[in-house]
């Protein structure tokens, strides 16, 4: 799965770039890996929300799932890496609380913002391209019924889940989650292997391809802008690319959409999957409970009565 995952587009987007998202899924990964009786659970957590703010939401998922002394740790970690910023460089710590964490209005309809925010910026929806309603309404109602889901499946024992629904959350609500940002595929798909191997079906199998195939990075011949160009050298990108882009966004077709927001889909698709297979389970009226077998109540009990 390491293998497959560095030919995935966000993977080498992240390389290319010298991005930190693979060391912050690494921070909270091992963090939520740790038994919760150890005292320095959360303190992965946060470090990486100390570094990039989004994964701050895991804090929430540790109050839902009441580890709450982890998510103590992990909001003391955040503040402290938030006190030592404002102590070595006040002047850029005051810029970036006073609003420059939301990034400039601009170029959120950018292909390679494969968040929410993007998709209804490209839609004419996103107001002044920093949020709007219709955003915020759409990230609320997908929030409250993506956490409800991921503390649902930690309760029955299925944390990667869980952990996989979260970040989900954490991309496609934060009004910027560039194509490098996603290297949450990375369990995606360990997650997607591992059910393959479990049922052994050809269709859990295809599931899984197309998984990697989606997110692939393939050798392709296209220009800066998503056209064609049997010129070009074979160069690899992930096949959301092969849309117009760079300032085209807003002339997209209906076809372009469905590829150009290729992730979007898949994200929101995952939570509402999720939210839907881990609903609760109503308990079963006294009137339908099976009739219990004569001394059978007797056989169970440990003092036999």
């Amino acid at each position: 799965m390491c293998g497959l995952a560095l030919w995935t587009e966000p993977v080498l987007q992240n390389l290319d770039f010298g991005q930190v998202n693979l060391v912050l899924l690494a921070l909270v990964l091992t963090d939520l890996a740790t038994p919760d009786r150890r005292l320095w659970k959360g303190v992965g957590i946060g470090l990486a929300a100390g570094l990039k703010l989004t994964p701050g939401l895991f804090v929430v998922y540790l109050l839902l799932t009441r580890r709450y002394r982890a998510a103590a740790v992990a909001t003391a970690v955040f503040a402290a890496t938030v006190a030592a910023g404002w102590w070595a460089l006040p002047q850029a710590s005051a810029d970036f609380w006073g609003g420059a964490f939301a990034g400039s209005a601009g170029g959120r309809e950018y292909l390679a913002n494969q968040s929410l925010n993007g998709f209804f910026v490209r839609f004419g929806l996103g107001g002044d391209g920093v949020g709007g309603p219709v955003w915020g309404a759409v990230c609320g109602v997908l929030a409250v019924a993506g956490f409800g889901a991921a503390a649902r499946a930690s309760r029955r024992g299925r944390e990667l889940v869980a952990v996989c629904v979260v970040g989900a959350l954490m991309l496609v609500c934060s009004p910027l989650s560039w194509t490098h940002h996603w290297v949450w595929i990375v369990p995606g798909l360990v997650l997607a292997a591992d059910a393959a191997l479990r049922r052994r079906t050809a269709s859990a199998w295809l599931w899984t391809a197309g998984l990697f195939a989606l997110f692939a990075a393939w050798p392709i011949r296209i220009d800066g802008f998503g056209t064609w160009d049997p010129s070009r050298p074979l160069l690899p990108y992930g096949l959301l690319w092969y849309v117009p882009h760079w300032q085209r966004e807003l002339q997209w077709d209906p076809f372009h959409v469905v590829v150009g927001n290729a992730y979007v889909w898949l994200g929101v698709g995952y939570a509402v999957w999720a939210a839907v297979a881990h609903r609760a389970r109503p308990s079963r009226p006294p009137s339908l409970a099976r009739p219990r077998r004569e001394g059978e109540e007797r056989e169970k009990s440990p003092a036999g009565v």
